[in-house]
């Protein structure tokens, strides 16, 4: 339930983001096509200079990892996308270990901080079994709570 209602949220706060500015705008086009997963929109949005980072609460990243769309974190990834905390915490449960030596090269995020679900990264990492997660988390000062 937990699962869906995230997905939920993604498009819902794009859909709110619409409502309050009036109009679409780029970074409400690149969160729907996010959202559905198409590759190719997004692409030409990051080219037609969309913020790979979004408007919104929930990141185009934290959206495409909630949907499996490794399309499409590619394309962010290839456009310099930040790692977010929601976003380090979802890739950590996902076995993202790319994502979460970004998060951790680029110092954009708390290592202790827990995201959107509660959770830390080392929690999820742990629960899922991501032993070198777990590792790299541990080795960069992660520690159980």
């Amino acid at each position: 339930m937990k699962k869906n209602f995230s997905r939920f949220l993604c498009i819902a706060i794009s859909l709110v983001n619409l409502s309050i500015n009036g109009m679409d705008t780029q970074e409400d086009a690149l969160q729907k096509a996010v959202y559905e997963g198409d590759v190719e929109k997004v692409g030409q949005l990051l080219d037609a200079g969309a913020d790979s980072d979004g408007a919104s609460i929930f990141s185009p990243l934290y959206c495409a990892l909630l949907k499996g769309h490794n399309g499409v974190i590619t394309k962010l990834l290839a456009a310099e996308v930040t790692v977010d905390q929601n976003s380090f915490v979802e890739a950590a449960a996902k076995g993202r270990i790319d994502l979460i030596q970004k998060g951790l090269d680029d110092e954009t995020v708390d290592i202790a901080e827990s995201g959107a679900k509660g959770f830390t990264a080392l929690e999820v990492a742990k629960k899922n079994e991501y032993h070198d997660i777990v590792n790299l988390l541990q080795e960069n000062g992660a520690t159980d709570q």
